[in-house]
């Protein structure tokens, strides 16, 4: 979560500034509004999919894992949701 919240401070905040600029610029509060939205949405995907694989590495690293099951390899998976799809790495196993 902490990565996803670093990207945003770096392009997400430039973002907002550059859709508050052409708010400013063109008075159009709906593109504003859709601007704002999509980059918002962006950064709680983000967030998910960076939860769901810090999960996944917490399980793959777990000595109680390791003893029971083995791995068979790492697929990327989508998953659609309420906020979009999201994208993210899912490690398979077998017992």
């Amino acid at each position: 979560m902490f990565n996803s919240i670093q990207q945003f401070e770096s392009e997400g905040i430039k973002n907002l500034r550059k859709a508050e600029d052409n708010f400013i610029g063109q008075k159009d509060l709906a593109s504003l509004e859709s601007n704002v939205k999509d980059i918002v949405l962006n950064l709680g995907l983000n967030i998910i999919a960076e939860t769901l694989e810090n999960y996944d590495k917490a399980i793959k690293n777990s000595p109680n894992r390791k003893a029971k099951w083995n791995i068979v390899r790492t697929d990327k998976k989508e998953l659609i949701t309420s906020l979009g799809t999201i994208c993210y790495e899912k490690t398979l196993y077998i017992n």
